[in-house]
């Protein structure tokens, strides 16, 4: 049956001219390199907020010292200062129960 077809048979899709430059072959520009100076400002902004954030919590851990009795131990400190959320709550602890108080009063 094939032989009687004048024309090659072809699977109908059209293939026309090639494509000049495929996606992924297309040029790419590269990025403009961010400025030394550019860099240097975001790396000292992170040094400041991080030397705020210390400075924070060490103001914190100075309040636990006042509401909450530790021992002198460098233990609970080191235990503090690993688990930072953990002296928030021991002050957000100390303000509800003063205020708990004031209402019971």
């Amino acid at each position: 049956m094939n032989g009687m077809l004048d024309s090659p048979q072809t699977s109908g899709n059209d293939w026309g001219p090639p494509i000049q430059a495929m996606l992924h072959e297309r040029v790419q520009v590269d990025a403009t390199p961010m400025q030394f100076r550019n860099r240097r400002s975001i790396h000292d902004d992170l040094e400041r907020q991080m030397a705020r954030f210390e400075a924070e919590h060490e103001s914190q851990i100075a309040e636990v010292r006042k509401h909450y009795v530790i021992a002198n131990d460098p233990h609970p400190e080191s235990f503090l200062r690993s688990h930072r959320a953990l002296s928030q709550l021991l002050l957000e602890a100390v303000q509800l129960t003063g205020s708990a108080d004031q209402m019971s009063t």
